[in-house]
């Protein structure tokens, strides 16, 4: 069932933006906002992907999670996945410098010429980042991160081959960059 995974995002889609407050934001301060919407960088490409996080004690803490899913039809290859973050703001307010820690799972599917059934195979990609956020009087807010990640797992075929991408890349684990930003709307 390929549409599942989109499914699935609509659903948390719909959580999130039936949490929201009738307030307008623009009359609540930094400490009444205490929810975001966020959408992270890799929209921008063009597979969806949501986030929706908690901001707690007095925006000191933030708790996120976000899901994603992506399909590469010249690769035939597409992966569902989702993560938890915990962030720590260093002056709270859910704005500013923050430094976090995440774990990502990610369930993968390449169709594989070599071999008559899919590669099917769970990633765990445990995560850490420093960055800044930036929240303007209208709610809007942006946030580039950067940091490292570990791949743990691979996407592997029977006869051995390792799922490769276009740059030379493999599907093999190991250490990977975490860089990316998200736009944000906190209410």
């Amino acid at each position: 069932m390929k549409d599942k995974p989109l499914i699935v995002l609509i659903i948390m889609l719909n959580f999130a933006f039936s949490q929201m407050s009738t307030s307008d934001t623009t009359q609540m301060n930094d400490a009444e906002k205490t929810k975001i919407i966020e959408i992270p960088w890799p929209l921008i490409f063009g597979f969806p992907v949501f986030g929706f996080g908690v901001i707690q004690n007095n925006g000191k803490n933030e708790l996120h999670f976000g899901a994603f899913y992506y399909d590469e039809e010249d690769e035939h290859y597409n992966e569902f996945g989702g993560w938890l973050g915990y962030r720590i703001y260093k002056n709270g307010k859910g704005k500013g410098l923050f430094y976090g820690v995440g774990f990502g799972v990610f369930y993968t599917n390449w169709d594989y010429e070599g071999q008559s059934e899919p590669v099917n195979s769970i990633l765990l990609l445990p995560n850490a980042s420093i960055g800044k956020r930036w929240i303007w009087d209208n709610g809007l807010t942006f946030a580039p991160f950067i940091g490292p990640a570990w791949e743990i797992g691979k996407v592997e075929a029977n006869d051995g081959t390792i799922k490769s991408w276009e740059d030379g890349s493999k599907s093999d684990g190991g250490f990977e960059p975490n860089i990316g930003f998200s736009l944000g709307y906190m209410f």
